[in-house]
C-alpha cells in the first residue's frame, strides 16, 4: 500500500464516520474547524503593536503608512550631564544609537528610568531629536511593549484538520484510485471458470454502495464482440452484456489497511466495479473482456 494511498484512505475514513451522523454535522465540523483559525486570526490582526522600523526611516522621515506606535533596537545610554537636552520635561533622557552606525541616533524620553545596553524600546515620535546629533525623539513605553510571539502554527491546525476531511468527502471511502496493468500477461479465463470477487455500482435497478460490496462469483461467456458477464450470489445471478471496445479501468480499492484490485467495466445496464483478491484474478478477467 503506498503511502499516499493510506493518507486518502484515512481522510476517507475520518470523513465516512462524520457524515455517518448526518449531513448537518459535516457542515458543522467543517465551519468549527475554519472558525478555529478564522477568529484568533482575526483578533490578531485587529489588535495594534508596535510596527518595526529603522534608523534610516526615522532620519528620512519615510515611515511605513499608519505608523503611530513603533519599535527600535539599538544601544541606550544615558545622556551624559554635561548634555543639556533641548526639552526638560522629560524625567529621563536617553540617547538610542544605530548598532552599525553608532552616529546615527534618535533621542529617547521616558516618564521612568530604562534598561540601558543593546535594547528594543516602544513608543511614539515626539518630534525632532532633542539631544544635539539625533535625528528624532521617541517619547518611550515604560516598561517597554514585548515582542509578540504569535503561534501561527497552533492557529492554523484547525484548518489544517479540515483539509483531509474535504479531501476524505471528495473521495469517499474506501478510496477508488488508478492502477497500471500488471507487468505480466495473464491468460483469459476458461470456459466456465468463475472467480471469486465483490462488486459495487449499479446493474439494472440494483444498487451496492462502494463501502458495503457485495460478495459474489464472476464468470464470463464471450463472443466476438460483446462478453455476457455473470455477476452471481446465493440469491440471483446478474447478466451484463458488454462490449469488447467499451472502456474499462484497472483500479485499486484502498482502505486503512489495505488495496485489493479492481476493474472498472460499462455496460447499457450497468456501471460496474468489479474487485478482486489478486491481481492475477483482475487482470485475468480484463484479458477475457479485451
Amino acid at each position: 500500500m503506498r503511502l499516499f494511498d493510506l493518507a486518502l484512505a484515512g481522510a476517507g475514513r475520518v470523513a465516512a464516520s462524520i457524515r455517518a451522523r448526518g449531513p448537518w454535522v459535516t457542515r458543522a465540523v467543517i465551519a468549527g474547524l475554519l472558525a478555529g483559525t478564522l477568529i484568533p486570526v482575526m483578533i490578531i490582526a485587529t489588535t495594534r503593536t508596535p510596527t518595526e522600523v529603522t534608523f534610516n526611516d526615522l532620519k528620512t522621515g519615510l515611515l511605513p503608512p499608519m505608523t503611530s506606535w513603533l519599535r527600535l533596537e539599538g544601544e541606550l545610554r544615558p545622556v551624559p550631564d554635561d548634555v543639556e537636552p533641548a526639552s526638560g520635561d522629560a524625567a529621563y533622557v536617553y540617547t538610542l544609537s544605530d548598532p552599525t552606525n553608532d552616529r546615527l541616533a534618535v533621542s529617547v524620553e521616558s516618564d521612568a528610568p530604562l534598561e540601558t545596553g543593546h535594547v528594543q524600546v516602544t513608543g511614539r515620535v515626539s518630534g525632532a531629536g532633542s539631544v544635539p546629533g539625533t535625528v528624532s525623539t521617541i517619547h518611550a513605553d515604560v516598561p517597554t511593549e514585548p515582542t509578540r510571539h504569535d503561534p501561527w502554527l497552533l492557529f492554523a491546525l484547525p484548518a489544517i484538520l479540515a483539509i483531509p476531511v474535504v479531501v476524505g468527502l471528495r473521495t469517499g471511502y474506501p478510496v477508488v484510485r488508478g492502477d497500471p496493468p500488471a507487468p505480466y500477461r495473464a491468460g483469459p479465463l476458461r470456459l466456465d471458470e468463475s472467480l471469486a470477487a465483490r462488486w459495487s455500482g449499479r446493474i439494472g435497478s440494483e444498487s451496492a454502495p462502494r463501502d458495503a460490496m457485495r460478495p459474489c462469483t464472476i464468470t464470463v461467456t464471450t463472443d466476438v464482440d460483446v462478453c455476457q458477464v455473470v455477476v452471481a450470489d446465493a440469491a440471483t445471478a446478474r447478466t451484463i452484456a458488454t462490449r469488447r471496445a467499451s472502456p474499462k479501468r484497472r483500479l485499486r480499492v484502498c482502505w486503512t489497511d489495505g488495496c485489493k484490485p479492481a476493474l472498472e467495466i460499462h455496460a447499457p445496464a450497468a456501471d460496474l466495479l468489479v474487485m478482486f483478491h489478486e491481481v492475477i484474478d483482475r487482470e485475468r478477467f480484463a484479458a477475457t473482456l479485451e
